[in-house]
C-alpha cells in the first residue's frame, strides 16, 4: 500500500461540505473515525529527525515512521510512566533497535503536541474488492483549557496494491473539485512542529558562527563568546530536569570554550576583565565537576563490565550502586548551588558584559582593532607550532603529567579551528583537523583511564572493610584497577604513530598555508606579531610533496 496523492483543504472549507461533493462523483463508503493525540518525541539534538525518522506517542502507544511520507517503521504498545526515554527503556524489539541507535546515550523527549483526526473512506470496484483509501486529515494544535486549533486540512488517496490506476483516476476526479495538490511530501510531523513554534535542527553543539576576515578581532569574539553563552543558555532547562547526561557536557563545553577564548585571545578585552569573568566563570565549572565525572563512570558501566569476568562483575554492581547514590545527592548539591545567588550573580554579569561591554573599544587593547583573520593567523600558527614542538618531546618514558599538558594544548588548538573555521578554506582546514582530532581522541582516553584508576583507587582505600560485600567489592575493583593499567599502556602506545599523522610535511606545508599572514596588521595592534609568510619554494619542497602517513 502507498499514498499515492493529497490534497490541501483550505482552512475554511467545512469537510462535510466537500464529503458532499465528492460523493456526488465518487461511491465512498465507510466513514470510520479516528482520533489520536500525539505527542512527537525526539531528543535535544534532533537525532531522530537527522536519522530521517519519527517518533510519535500516544500514551502507551509508541509509532517510528519515515521522515518522507508516513510509512510506519516500528509500532509498539508500553506503559511507562517516563516522560524522557533512553534506548533500553524500550522494550526489546524493532522499535528498540531502531531507536537505540541513532539516539546513543541521549533521551527522547516530547518536543511538540498535536491532535490527528482522520475520517476513512474507501472505494470498492464491482467485485466489492476495496481498491481506494480516502483519508480526509485534520491536524490540530491543543490548546490548554479550550478548543484545539486546526492548522492543516488534507485529504490523501491512498492506493492499495495492484490498484494504482483506481487510486490515479480518483485523483483526478477529486483534482476536478478544485482541490490542489499537496506538494509537501514529509511527514505531517513537520506540519505539526512547525504550528507549534518549533524549529527542526535549531541546536547543534558545533561552532558555526560565520565571520567576516575584515571584522575586527574585538567583534568577532564578541559574537563567538555570544554564540557560546546562547548555547549555555540552551541547555540549562535540561540540564536542571536531568533529561539525559549530554544537557551538562554541552554546557559545561560551550562554557569550556568561553574561558578558552578569553585566556587564548589576550589584548582584545583589559587584562582585569579577562581574568575577573575567568575566575568567575571557573568558580560556575567547578560546581559543576563532580556530577559530570559521575556522569562519566555511570555511562561506563556496560564497558567496565565487559573488562571483567563474569565472577566478578557483581563486585562492580555494588560499586556503579554506591555511584548512582552519590549522584543522586551530587545533582541536587548541583542544581541547589546553580540557581543560588551566586551563579546567578556571575551569569548575569556575563551576560551583561556581552551585551554592553564585549563590543567596546578599549584604549589599552589596541589588538581588538585587528583584523580578525590576522589574529587568527598567529594565534593558531603559534599553537600550532607549539603542539609540534611539545610533541616531539614525547617518548614512552615521558611523565603522564607532560602528556596531559599536550592534551590541553591540543584542546585550546582545537577550539581555536572551531572558533575561526570560517575564515579558512574549509576543505584545507578540514584536513588539519581530522589529522588533530585523531591525537586528542588518543589523549583524551589515556587522561580518561588515568583518572578512572585514581578514582577508583581512592574510592577502594574509603571502602569500609566491616562492610558485607567488602571482599567481592574490593576484588572487582582490584581487577578493574589493573585492566585498566593494561588499557592506559595502551593508549599511550597509540600516541606516537598518532602525532605521526600531524608531524608530517603535508601537514606542516597546509598549517604554513593556512595560517600564514595575508592580511596586513593595522599600525595600532603592532603587539599582534605577524608570522613570517613561507616562500613559495618552501610551500612546495620535496619534504612538503612526501606522502602521508597512515
Amino acid at each position: 500500500m502507498k499514498t499515492s496523492s493529497g490534497f490541501s483543504i483550505p482552512m475554511r472549507q467545512e469537510g462535510r461540505n466537500l464529503l458532499r461533493d465528492i460523493k456526488t462523483k465518487l461511491s465512498l463508503l465507510g466513514g470510520g473515525k479516528e482520533r489520536r493525540r500525539w505527542s512527537i518525541l525526539d531528543t535535544f539534538d534532533w537525532r531522530l529527525l537527522s536519522a530521517g525518522t519519527v517518533l510519535m506517542r500516544d500514551r502507551k502507544v509508541f509509532e517510528l515512521h519515515n521522515c518522507v511520507g508516513d510509512e510506519l517503521l516500528a509500532r509498539e504498545e508500553f506503559t511507562t510512566s517516563l516522560k524522557s526515554l533512553y534506548g533500553d527503556d524500550f522494550p526489546k524489539g524493532t522499535l528498540h533497535d531502531k531507536v537505540s541507535g541513532p539516539i546513543s546515550i541521549r533521551a527522547v523527549m516530547p518536543r511538540a503536541e498535536f491532535i490527528r483526526e482522520v475520517e476513512c473512506y474507501r472505494l470498492e470496484n464491482k467485485d466489492g474488492k476495496t481498491t481506494v483509501r480516502l483519508e480526509m486529515e485534520t491536524l490540530s494544535r491543543p490548546v490548554p483549557s479550550g478548543k484545539p486549533m486546526p492548522f492543516q486540512k488534507l485529504l490523501r488517496v491512498v492506493a492499495l496494491k495492484g490498484y494504482e490506476r483506481d487510486a490515479d483516476a480518483a485523483s483526478r476526479t477529486i483534482a476536478s473539485l478544485g482541490l490542489e495538490a499537496h506538494a509537501d511530501t514529509r511527514h505531517y510531523a513537520f506540519a505539526a512542529l512547525e504550528a507549534s513554534g518549533v524549529t527542526p535542527f535549531d541546536y547543534t553543539s558545533k561552532i558555526k558562527q560565520s565571520l567576516s576576515p575584515e571584522l575586527t578581532a574585538r567583534e568577532a569574539c564578541r559574537q563567538i563568546l555570544a554564540a557560546s553563552r546562547d548555547q549555555m543558555e540552551a541547555n540549562i532547562s535540561g540540564m536542571l530536569a536531568d533529561i539525559d547526561s549530554e544537557f551538562l557536557h554541552d554546557f559545561r563545553v560551550a562554557l569550556r570554550r568561553t574561558r578558552s577564548l578569553l585566556q587564548l585571545v589576550r589584548g582584545v578585552y583589559p587584562e582585569e576583565l579577562v581574568d575577573k569573568f575567568k575566575l568567575e566563570l571557573g568558580a560556575v565549572m567547578r560546581g559543576t565537576n563532580r556530577l559530570r565525572d559521575l556522569d562519566v563512570y555511570l555511562l561506563e558501566q556496560d564497558a567496565y563490565a565487559k573488562l571483567l569476568p563474569k565472577g566478578l562483575r557483581p563486585g562492580l554492581d555494588l560499586f556503579f550502586a554506591d555511584l548512582k547514590t552519590e549522584r543522586k545527592a551530587a545533582f541536587k548539591k548541583f542544581t541547589r548551588e546553580f540557581q543560588g545567588a551566586g551563579v546567578t550573580r556571575k551569569l548575569k554579569a556575563w551576560n551583561a558584559f556581552l551585551e554592553k561591554g564585549a563590543a567596546q573599544a578599549y584604549e589599552e587593547c589596541p589588538t581588538g582593532n585587528a583584523p580578525v583573520k590576522v589574529l587568527a593567523n598567529q594565534l593558531l600558527m603559534k599553537r600550532f607550532k607549539r603542539i609540534i614542538k611539545d610533541g616531539r618531546k614525547i617518548s614512552n618514558e615521558t611523565p603522564d603529567e607532560a602528556v596531559h599538558d599536550l592534551r590541553i594544548q591540543f584542546k585550546k588548538f582545537r577550539y581555536l579551528l572551531e572558533f575561526f573555521k570560517s575564515l579558512y578554506d574549509a576543505k584545507e582546514l578540514d584536513f588539519l583537523i581530522k589529522r588533530s582530532r585523531k591525537i586528542q581522541n588518543v589523549l583524551g582516553a589515556f587522561n580518561d583511564v588515568c583518572v578512572q584508576q585514581e578514582t577508583i583507587t581512592h574510592y577502594l582505600t574509603a571502602v569500609d572493610l566491616k562492610r558485607a560485600e567488602a571482599v567481592q567489592l574490593c576484588a572487582s575493583l582490584g581487577a578493574l584497577v589493573a585492566e585498566l593499567e593494561r588499557k592506559r599502556l595502551a593508549e599511550r602506545k597509540k600516541f606516537k604513530a598518532a602525532f605521526a599523522t600531524l608531524d608530517h610535511p603535508s601537514v606542516l606545508a597546509v598549517s604554513e598555508h593556512l595560517f600564514a599572514p595575508s592580511i596586513e596588521a593595522p599600525r595600532e595592534t603592532e603587539s599582534v606579531t605577524p608570522v613570517s609568510k613561507p616562500s613559495a619554494k618552501k610551500r612546495t619542497s620535496k619534504r612538503a610533496q612526501k606522502k602521508p602517513a597512515s
